[in-house]
């Protein structure tokens, strides 16, 4: 299936919790994927990075770091 498919949507079958990052710099594309996965995801989040690309564990791995910690830690 893809996004564009018009028969079940499999996204919305996946109930674990996904946490989407992208950074405020990622090109268009990127973007928009991240904000149609917190559509389709019912337990999704999306956290936007300011300042990071596309790159961002490479970019930001400390940030990074403390958001998984934080996340996990929830």
């Amino acid at each position: 299936a893809t996004f564009a498919d018009p028969g079940h949507d499999p996204w919305g079958d996946i109930r674990a919790p996904v946490r989407l990052l992208a950074g405020d710099l990622s090109p268009l594309p990127v973007r928009r994927i991240a904000a149609e996965l917190v559509r389709r995801l019912p337990s999704a989040t999306l956290r936007v990075v300011a300042g990071a690309n596309h790159f961002l564990p490479m970019t930001h791995h400390e940030m990074l770091c403390t958001i998984l910690v934080q996340d996990f830690s929830d």
